[in-house]
């Protein structure tokens, strides 16, 4: 491997370098930090996650999925479809899981908690999409309890 260093007048400096793998891709994981005594130290950032978000289309009713985070699922059906929260013994879901739901298709889309699962959400509002192209935002704030925000029925 080949490491790319930026440099100010032949010094490193402490901003991230490129690393030119063997397989010929770049690699920018990587940072040079002070290392207190003059000296520069090579850390390895964390992973990063793909900066674009999924996209993700269901023609059927679904169960939410630790792989969905951060994601817009698209309801494309044109009849009715459940989207179900699941408690956290049948799907380990982490705290603060988001996910995005949108129906783009003609049926409705209703999120409906497995039996042990809070959905808190306004007195004034359902658990249903409010109309095509509307979308919702799901998000889990403690075990077993979820927040709803976003275009729904009212009740």
């Amino acid at each position: 491997m080949k490491y790319n260093y930026p440099t100010i007048k032949g010094e490193p400096t402490q901003e991230a370098y490129t690393e030119s793998r063997d397989d010929g891709e770049l690699a920018t994981n990587k940072v040079l930090v002070p290392d207190g005594s003059g000296s520069m130290l090579l850390k390895t950032l964390p992973a990063v996650v793909d900066a674009l978000t999924p996209i993700i289309s269901k023609a059927d009713s679904f169960q939410l999925e630790p792989v969905q985070h951060r994601a817009y699922i698209l309801s494309t059906k044109a009849t009715a479809i459940v989207v179900t929260v699941p408690l956290e013994a049948t799907e380990s879901i982490d705290i603060g899981f988001e996910t995005n739901i949108v129906q783009r298709g003609a049926g409705s889309v209703t999120v409906t908690p497995e039996g042990g699962v809070t959905i808190n959400i306004d007195v004034l509002e359902t658990l249903v999409i409010l109309s095509q192209h509307n979308g919702i935002i799901l998000k889990k704030v403690d075990t077993n309890i979820w927040l709803i925000f976003g275009a729904l029925v009212l009740a």
